[in-house]
C-alpha cells in the first residue's frame, strides 16, 4: 500500500480510483497553500492580489473624474472585466480548496465545528 503525505494531506493509496482522488487532494492542498497568506507558496500571489485591489480602488476613484473616464472608458471597462474574472477565480478556488487540510473548520455563531 502506497502512502502519500504532502501539505497536511495523508492518503493511503490502494487502487487507481483512489489515486485520482489523491491527485485531487494534492491539488487542493497546493492551491490552498498558495491562496492562504503567510505561507512560502503564497509569496507571489499575496502581493498580486493586494496590488489588484489597490489598482481597483484607484480605478474607481479615477472613474469619478469625468474627463478621465471619457478618455479611458474602454480601458476602465477591460480592467474591470479582468479584475472581476481574477477575483471570481480566486474565490471559487478558495471555496473548492477549503477542505484540503485537516484543520479546516466551519464557523458558526455558536462556535466552530471541525
Amino acid at each position: 500500500m502506497k502512502q502519500i503525505f504532502r501539505k497536511n494531506v495523508y492518503i493511503q493509496n490502494s487502487s487507481p480510483r483512489i489515486w485520482q482522488w489523491t491527485k485531487i487532494s494534492i491539488l487542493k492542498a497546493r492551491i490552498s497553500s498558495i491562496l492562504e497568506p503567510g505561507d512560502e507558496d503564497s509569496k507571489y500571489f499575496d502581493p498580486f492580489i493586494m496590488g489588484l485591489i489597490f489598482l481597483n480602488v484607484a480605478a474607481v476613484v479615477l472613474e469619478t473624474v469625468d474627463w478621465i473616464y471619457l478618455r479611458y472608458a474602454s480601458l476602465f471597462d477591460v480592467f474591470n472585466i479582468f479584475s472581476v474574472a481574477v477575483f471570481t477565480v480566486e474565490y471559487t478556488l478558495r471555496v473548492w480548496s477549503c477542505t484540503a487540510t485537516r484543520s479546516s473548520k466551519i464557523r458558526s455563531g455558536a462556535g466552530s465545528v471541525s
